[in-house]
């Protein structure tokens, strides 16, 4: 049976910490029954929040491309030249992103917040003025970067509604395994009191690393005795800002409950946005060679494909908690309180794991269920296909010319 009520105290941060908000987030429960789930069964947990109550939009943040032209020129020129033919601004460099005054012949160019038509006559106009970048050859005008953003609207506006989706969004989003290989770019939380990050599943202790070292051979790794442990997961503040990756990695991920903009950590200044543009977002920063490693490119008349490039990076999941031993349905709701998906699909890993270690002799033989990437969780689909008929919109956008 399952315990009740499943309710989520949301945080927000404070010049102390983190403290109550006075809100919190609900869940309804059903059976899995599928009849070839390795999760039938189970308890899945659905938020309680009415989908049709805000609205998603997918937009581009910036597009950024790489060139070669024919003669050396200064990349302060190729700027200027951009904003007197074509009226919009945009960021040239060298291949070196931060050195200034570069004079050569390669270059990345990065343009804000682009409108389709604007990207097409840029390069036009790359193609077709003094620079002749055509000259160089099919491809020579390479996408390289992009951020691309799914932002969930409240219809009514109301501050209340926007940060429940925020946490919803945070709670159930699990990180690519990409996310773990490197410590930089573990998930993590920060708030804009400039305090350290909360890591929503904490480094492993000495007590994790000295219990680790005699048993190395038998996979019981310090991370493992990580993930077995309850008290190793943390919860963050709705009103922080969540990444994944690392700045100037080949995908960076972030969630926010945006209501501020431009903000300087040096000054603490930012700029606050108006109430009917206050939102959650979802944003993921595709660069520094991912592109590249995926052939991806611009060429005449060929279309983007935001959908694919982006695959399930927007995807939500709904957790799923044993029906038969409360113990362990406990540890699962507590770990899901505090990190979401991402900290229970480690700990259900981690405890199935610990089942294999200690009965493989005791039960040889039997199967045991094989967990894929969605671990225990169901892939959320009223609001995946919400996020993914946005992306497929922003292809159609861009596909027009």
């Amino acid at each position: 049976m399952p315990i009740l009520p499943f309710a989520v105290d949301i945080l927000k941060s404070s010049k102390h910490g983190t403290v109550r908000s006075g809100r919190s987030l609900e869940y309804e429960t059903t059976v899995i029954s599928s009849g070839q789930d390795v999760n039938d069964g189970r308890i899945l947990l659905t938020p309680k929040i009415d989908l049709k109550k805000y609205r998603f939009t997918a937009a581009i943040d910036w597009i950024e491309i790489a060139f070669n032209t024919p003669g050396k020129h200064q990349a302060l020129n190729v700027s200027r030249h951009i904003e007197r033919r074509l009226g919009f601004r945009s960021w040239v460099s060298g291949p070196v992103r931060d050195k200034a005054g570069y004079k050569g012949q390669s270059f990345i160019l990065r343009l804000q917040s682009p409108a389709p038509n604007e990207f097409w006559r840029l390069c036009d106009e790359l193609e077709g003025s003094y620079y002749r970048v055509r000259k160089i050859g099919r491809g020579a005008i390479r996408v390289t970067g992009v951020e691309v953003a799914l932002d969930i609207y409240p219809k009514s506006g109301c501050g209340e509604e926007r940060q429940l989706m925020s946490e919803v969004v945070r709670r159930h989003h699990l990180p690519d395994i990409y996310y773990w290989l490197e410590q930089d770019r573990w998930p993590r939380s920060f708030y804009w009191a400039g305090r350290n990050p909360i890591w929503p599943i904490n480094a492993p202790t000495r007590n994790h690393k000295r219990r680790s070292a005699p048993n190395s051979s038998n996979n019981v790794t310090a991370g493992y005795l990580r993930d077995l442990s309850p008290d190793s997961y943390r919860q963050a503040p709705v009103d922080g800002t969540f990444y994944e990756g690392k700045k100037e990695g080949e995908l960076l991920f972030r969630i926010q409950d945006k209501v501020a903009d431009k903000r300087d950590k040096r000054t603490g200044s930012e700029i606050e946005l108006a109430p009917d543009q206050r939102r959650t977002r979802i944003e993921l920063q595709v660069g520094y060679g991912a592109f590249e490693g995926c052939g991806a490119m611009y060429r005449r008349g060929e279309p983007f494909r935001f959908v694919d490039v982006m695959r399930n990076q927007f995807q939500l999941l709904l957790p799923s908690l044993t029906p038969d031993d409360v113990q362990i349905q406990q540890s699962e709701w507590e770990v899901f309180k505090n990190a979401g998906v991402l900290g229970l699909d480690r700990y259900q890993r981690a405890l199935l794991k610990e089942d294999r270690l200690t009965t493989i002799r005791s039960r040889k033989g039997e199967r045991r269920p094989k967990l894929g990437v969605k671990g225990r969780a169901k892939a959320w689909s009223e609001f995946n296909k919400r996020g993914r008929g946005e992306l497929e919109h922003l292809d159609e956008r861009w596909r027009r010319r």
